[in-house]
């Protein structure tokens, strides 16, 4: 299959196991997300709350975060929650096991990847546009394009048909109008 990136390069991905699936997935790439905590919460009087969302700050997307967890004897089974690094909580008592941390931000790339009866073989997050693909079988590359010989992997590159034969017929006529001449 041909990959092609939002920049216009392309990346041929390769398979000896029919049954390729590709899935494109929106992604936060860059700037900074929101951090969540979700589960169940204690109220006063020690009262669950279920499916309990708080902010918890905010931070630069890829910096490593991981919540900590500190015992509250105040309700059964409870306990406060900081970031790491970051805040100590905001106060707020939990049921031990039952928290979640996410981070929620604004989608500005994408991740592909790609998979085949063995599993994944293929992943790459990109910023930017969606890449788009085509999957070509047994000819190797996509309809429209012709396989030429390369150094790198996979040992060959897809050109697109029209502007290759265009350019051989150019050369073409450089040659008859200098044998010509």
């Amino acid at each position: 299959m041909q990959i092609t990136f939002a920049d216009g390069s392309r990346l041929n991905v390769v398979s000896q196991h029919p049954g390729v699936t590709v899935t494109i997935t929106p992604v936060v790439v860059s700037g900074s997300v929101t951090i969540h905590v979700t589960g169940t919460a204690y109220a006063a009087g020690c009262v669950l709350l279920p499916n309990h969302d708080e902010v918890y700050g905010s931070t630069t997307v890829g910096t490593a975060i991981s919540l900590y967890e500190t015992d509250n004897n105040s309700c059964p089974n409870g306990a406060y929650y900081g970031l790491i690094p970051g805040t100590s909580g905001n106060g707020t008592v939990w049921l031990k096991g039952s928290v979640n941390l996410s981070e929620i931000g604004t989608n500005n790339g994408y991740r592909i990847d790609v998979s085949d009866t063995t599993g994944n073989i293929f992943t790459k997050t990109v910023a930017g546009n969606a890449p788009t693909y085509q999957i070509a079988c047994e000819s190797d590359c996509p309809a429209g394009k012709c396989k030429c010989h390369s150094d790198s992997y996979p040992g060959y590159c897809c050109n697109d048909c029209a502007s290759t034969a265009a350019q051989i017929n150019a050369i073409t006529q450089l040659v008859k109008a200098k044998n010509h001449e």
